[in-house]
């Protein structure tokens, strides 16, 4: 297992907001004891939401440092990889080869049964990393292979979405980000 995160070293996030101190709070148990890889996952992207992407991205890294087999985690450190707001995060190869992992991960685990909505979020995350490399032949082939297993009209018009601005020659920055109010 990884070494803990000093919790010294990551940012106090907006100590007199309910959720700031919660992110503090947060990010002072899970460096002391680091339970899973969803709360890593939750920790960095509550950094992500908060502009502190150098600690979300140490977060991210010591998540699959520490779960190295947790599809969940290496999935949000490739969405972070692809689609952060801040470009100096970006790291396509890095997120094709996280995206691709998790996929594999997950599809063994039987994670996606009962669940397409996930496979079609983690697709779309493989997708961004194609698309930040500038491959949008496999950007736009995997979007499709997502809107294939949709099963929903708003997943469908999400991923419909992805598809223009993939063929516009755009990169997908949106996500957690978007869903947060951030973009």
């Amino acid at each position: 297992m990884s070494e803990t995160i000093d919790t010294n070293s990551l940012p106090a996030i907006g100590e007199d907001s309910k959720l700031g101190g919660l992110v503090s709070k947060f990010a002072a148990e899970y460096s002391q004891d680091p339970k899973e890889a969803t709360s890593a996952g939750l920790l960095g992207w509550m950094y992500s939401h908060y502009g502190e992407f150098d600690a979300a991205a140490r977060v991210f890294n010591f998540g699959v440092d520490t779960f190295p087999s947790d599809h969940k985690i290496i999935i949000r450190r490739a969405e972070f990889l692809s689609r952060c707001p801040d470009q100096a995060f970006r790291n396509g190869s890095a997120a094709i080869k996280d995206a691709k992992h998790a996929l594999e991960l997950a599809r063994h685990d039987g994670w996606f049964d009962g669940r397409p909505y996930e496979e079609c979020d983690y697709l779309e995350t493989l997708a961004a990393g194609y698309a930040l490399l500038g491959d949008t032949a496999s950007a736009i082939s995997t979007l499709w292979d997502a809107h294939s297993i949709a099963r929903t009209n708003k997943i469908r018009k999400r991923l419909i979405e992805s598809l223009a601005q993939v063929e516009a020659g755009k990169i997908l920055v949106h996500s957690i980000w978007e869903r947060a109010g951030r973009s």
